[in-house]
């Protein structure tokens, strides 16, 4: 069985210019949401609704800050969201971001309380994520 991994950046948290560190697997599960990952996507043509998990590594800013951005896009175009999978700390990571991007008081950040699927990976549990 063949995988298909597209990268869409390469460059780490101190790069001279490249886009930051991201791929996308069979074309729906997206691996880390640097800052620049709406950017990337674009460039690469992929839409939105094609992208059902995202998976984030670790809550760094080079891996988590595009994802209240790529989520805000689902938001306003009534998508449904992706499935969330990292850390412990991922859901609210997320929030502190989202709410720093936006005015806390935004319907968007009620929206990922009650729409986003979070599944924590970690302490050596093997995860099924594609497929």
């Amino acid at each position: 069985m063949a995988v298909e991994v597209l990268v869409l950046g390469a460059g780490g948290f101190d790069n001279e210019g490249l886009p930051f560190n991201s791929f996308l697997i069979d074309g729906h599960l997206l691996v880390d949401c640097p800052p620049d990952i709406l950017v990337s996507l674009g460039r690469e043509k992929i839409h939105l609704s094609a992208i059902d998990s995202v998976f984030v590594s670790h809550t760094h800013g080079d891996h988590l800050f595009g994802l209240p951005f790529l989520l805000f896009h689902f938001w306003k175009r009534g998508l449904v969201p992706p499935r969330l999978v990292g850390p412990f700390d991922l859901k609210e990571a997320l929030l502190a971001v989202a709410a720093l991007a936006i005015d806390p008081g935004h319907p968007y950040i009620p929206w990922i309380k009650a729409s986003c699927r979070f599944e924590v990976v970690g302490g050596g549990k093997a995860q099924a994520l594609a497929g």
